[in-house]
């Protein structure tokens, strides 16, 4: 059963954290340049990835994801992200990627929780989707 909406719960809260995302994201490419680690695949791989995410967390709280199911999908994928990355990061870009990871969960959350009946899988797959996005991120890190 897929419930259509007009208004996503929680839109604000994605929208900022997928904003504060990509001001990070920004910020992170500025540092590596002034520090001159351009040629590093990680410092791609860590870049792209935050950019990634912060387009989830934008796209979970704007009319692009039209369903109930989408919605919870892609801001746990966004959410699971974003709060990876500010552990993995927290010596450096990691606390405004935290604050972002938890608007995004707030986000996530309020829009689960505004449909009534939660449509079938949603819980399981939004986590799953959290899950899987910070292992692309530990994976990437890996093989670079």
């Amino acid at each position: 059963m897929q419930v259509e909406r007009a208004h996503v719960e929680g839109s604000r809260l994605a929208i900022a954290a997928g904003v504060l995302g990509l001001v990070v994201a920004l910020g992170y490419l500025v540092i590596i340049y002034d520090e001159a680690e351009r040629t590093s695949g990680r410092v791609a791989v860590v870049f792209l990835f935050i950019l990634a995410v912060s387009a989830l967390a934008l796209a979970g709280g704007s009319a692009f994801t039209r369903s109930a199911r989408m919605t919870a999908i892609v801001l746990g994928a966004a959410t699971g992200g974003l709060l990876t990355a500010g552990v993995l990061g927290i010596f450096s870009i990691g606390l405004p990627l935290l604050i972002a990871g938890v608007l995004s969960a707030a986000a996530w959350g309020r829009s689960v929780s505004s449909v009534r009946p939660v449509p079938v899988g949603v819980p399981i797959l939004s986590t799953v989707a959290a899950i899987a996005s910070g292992a692309v991120l530990i994976l990437g890190i890996v093989l670079t």
